[in-house]
């Protein structure tokens, strides 16, 4: 099997950006149905407000595509924190 070669850029998470990170964690939760994880999935992203003041507070990030769009997302919780992701 050949894959494809994809090229994307990291960049700080905009506040036009929640609705696709929501989006990426309900797709990425539902990777956890398969494998008997289904709470998992059931959890609710993050809330646009939330995503915001990660945006506004300069604590996300998101990698996109060649067309700005969000593809993975990651956010600190903490000055101190590693960043976590999901996708």
């Amino acid at each position: 099997m050949r894959l494809a070669r994809v090229s994307v850029i990291i960049r700080a998470s905009r506040r036009s950006d929640g609705p696709a990170l929501r989006d990426i964690e309900r797709a990425a939760g539902e990777r956890f149905c398969g494998v008997d994880l289904a709470h998992v999935a059931d959890d609710e992203p993050l809330s646009i407000q939330a995503l915001d003041a990660y945006a506004a507070a300069g604590r996300s990030w998101v990698a996109v595509d060649d067309r700005d769009q969000p593809a993975v997302t990651s956010w600190r919780t903490s000055p101190t924190a590693t960043p976590t992701s999901s996708s």
